[in-house]
């Protein structure tokens, strides 16, 4: 199996469609390249050069001829593929924002909203994690670059935070919790995370139900927003909450968090 740095210019009159597609399960349900597919353009990135960016597994020659012919050459143009190692792709554009957050906004969240303790502290108490999930969540947010996993200096006990690295010039230093902390995971037994977020895309999370505002921030006790995200139920919500955080790093290391299209 060969891995592929795929990056190519979106359509952007067709984004939408392709992740209604990717929404409803039919890009997943092509055969045999379905699932690959459907996992690697959900983590796609937007690049700051307005192209679209992702990393696929491929044993084709040439490569991606199938994913070409029925999906990658109607959504994309002057693709380039590029081979690389397994996970350097990713790596390469791991500090881009995800794709579809940006262009198409959150999808809502299926479902009953979790039970979460309504007082301190606040925890997810319903449709908690799986171990399996939780590994590759935590995997996944303590991979991004120039972050420390350190003890929240917040949260309860066993918490595991994301400290941003006192190198990273650009740090919103004066919004994170005493200058190193943008969010946190709680224990295996509950799953959520807090999160601080700029103001829309805090809003937009509590909107489409993915979390809900720290008590603590409803009370003015935090004057940015702090965000319960709720932990992901299967690997495409795990996709989801991991997108949020995402936006979280970006916007604490002093990115623009902007909608690109």
């Amino acid at each position: 199996m060969v891995h592929y740095l795929v990056i190519g210019k979106p359509r952007i009159d067709l984004l939408k469609e392709l992740w209604l597609k990717l929404l409803s399960g039919e890009i997943r349900s092509l055969k045999p390249f379905g699932d690959a597919l459907h996992y690697s353009l959900m983590l796609a990135r937007f690049t700051k050069d307005k192209k679209v960016a992702w990393e696929e597994e491929d044993f084709c020659n040439p490569p991606l001829a199938q994913e070409r012919s029925q999906v990658l050459d109607l959504y994309f143009e002057n693709l380039e593929i590029i081979s690389v190692r397994e996970g350097d792709g990713w790596k390469r554009i791991e500090a881009e924002y995800p794709l579809w957050p940006i262009s198409v906004g959150l999808p809502e969240r299926l479902g009953e909203r979790p039970k979460t303790t309504k007082s301190m502290p606040h925890q997810q108490i319903s449709d908690t994690i799986s171990k399996d999930i939780y590994d590759r969540l935590t995997s996944m947010i303590f991979s991004l670059p120039n972050i420390k996993e350190e003890l929240s200096i917040v949260s309860v006990e066993g918490s595991r935070a994301l400290w941003v690295d006192e190198n990273v010039q650009n740090t919103r230093r004066e919004i994170l919790i005493e200058g190193v902390e943008f969010a946190h995971v709680h224990p295996i037994y509950d799953g959520s995370l807090h999160v601080l977020l700029p103001s829309s895309w805090a809003r937009e999370v509590v909107e489409k139900k993915w979390g809900e505002y720290h008590p603590l921030y409803a009370i003015g006790y935090f004057t940015n927003p702090f965000v319960m995200v709720y932990a992901p139920r299967n690997l495409d919500e795990l996709i989801i909450v991991y997108e949020i955080v995402l936006i979280s790093y970006l916007y604490a290391i002093g990115e623009k968090n902007n909608k690109a299209c």
